[in-house]
């Protein structure tokens, strides 16, 4: 396994709610600017860690989203009502002093 950077340093990540799809065909940098919401649905103070062969950040989600996903039936039809419900994921280090990282998920299947 090869890790690049800096893993002893702290970082505060913060989870957000993409506002819209990503393009799957595209291609995306930290210098894109994707709407996302406002509101954190996670934040996690610590260090991206090694979990077997894979480098691993587990961010629990907010309760209330959490339970909005689970309780909303009408999203929950196949993935297709869901990926419309729930666009993807913003994922960003801003909160820290050691740098500004921006990450975006969005899941194709």
């Amino acid at each position: 396994m090869i890790i690049l950077g800096d893993t002893a340093t702290t970082l505060t990540f913060q989870l957000h709610v993409l506002n819209q799809k990503l393009d799957a065909t595209a291609s995306y940098s930290t210098s894109n600017t994707i709407p996302y919401s406002s509101s954190t649905v996670s934040t996690v103070v610590g260090k991206i860690r090694p979990r077997g062969e894979k480098v691993c950040l587990i961010l629990p989600l907010d309760y209330n989203l959490a339970d909005y996903i689970l309780k909303t039936n009408s999203n929950l039809v196949n993935n297709d009502y869901f990926k419309n419900a729930y666009k993807g994921f913003y994922l960003t280090t801003a909160n820290s002093t050691f740098s500004r990282r921006r990450f975006w998920f969005y899941q194709t299947i």
